[in-house]
């Protein structure tokens, strides 16, 4: 039997994924062994300005139609010292107040990723400023999901932050890694290069090289027998702030 996908996929791919650049090809032309199960559900969120120049990095975990919930490791508070007390961390399990526009579980809100950074950006946690300009988009399932948020939270419930060594870019880390170990077992991640993602210590050399080493993850896998793809691509993030005002009505 042959099937042909006649709708586009919004999940292309760019210069790390040229095998996905057309919109029609769907997970990589491997729809027997790879799935988009609901779309955008791990997105690994990067402030570039931030912690002067070197970036703070977060993590959505959900998707559009069940809700998104938002994990943060915000470091030291008021003053911003490198090494700390960690305060003011956002993990996920504060529901989204409409009126107070404060909260970061957003289940059950019927607000869209890119609305959602939106209303991050502006007033989410009062005590903290972000201005997210970079997304990166993981496609996985419920499991995954579920697991990559425990670890996410794991590591922003942390109670001390070291921008040397426990900080912003963890939580990201845990949940790619959560996917990773869900999809393929615990011991296969010390196997395939990701260390080489789970090392890295400054948010914005992440974002700039995170979609070359889930290629190099997905390589790993291969040698390793696995056929299944960790499919990532960089989101646009386009955010209309008129239709969150709207929505927030």
């Amino acid at each position: 039997m042959y099937i042909a996908h006649l709708d586009a996929d919004s999940n292309t791919g760019g210069i790390y994924d040229s095998e996905n650049l057309s919109v029609y090809s769907y997970v990589h032309n491997r729809s027997v062994n790879a799935v988009d199960p609901d779309g955008e559900d791990i997105i690994i969120l990067y402030d570039s300005n931030s912690v002067y120049g070197l970036g703070h990095s977060a993590v959505l975990i959900g998707n559009d139609k069940d809700g998104w919930r938002y994990i943060s490791m915000n470091g030291t508070g008021e003053g911003a010292k490198p090494i700390g007390l960690a305060k003011n961390s956002d993990l996920g399990n504060i529901k989204y107040n409409r009126k107070t526009r404060i909260g970061n579980d957003f289940r059950g809100s019927g607000l869209k990723a890119t609305e959602i950074i939106g209303i991050i950006n502006e007033s989410a946690n009062p005590n903290e400023k972000h201005n997210y300009d970079r997304a990166f988009l993981i496609l996985s399932n419920t499991s995954e999901d579920n697991l990559a948020y425990e670890k996410a939270k794991k590591e922003a419930s942390a109670k001390w932050y070291n921008i040397f060594g426990q900080s912003c870019i963890d939580p990201g880390q845990a949940a790619l890694k959560g996917v990773i170990e869900d999809r393929y077992g615990k011991d296969v991640p010390d196997k395939i290069g990701y260390e080489k993602i789970e090392h890295q210590l400054i948010p914005n050399n992440q974002a700039a090289m995170l979609l070359k080493q889930i290629e190099m993850l997905n390589k790993g896998l291969q040698k390793q027998g696995q056929n299944v793809i960790i499919q990532a691509t960089e989101k646009n993030l386009k955010i209309n702030r008129k239709k969150i005002n709207k929505n927030e009505v």
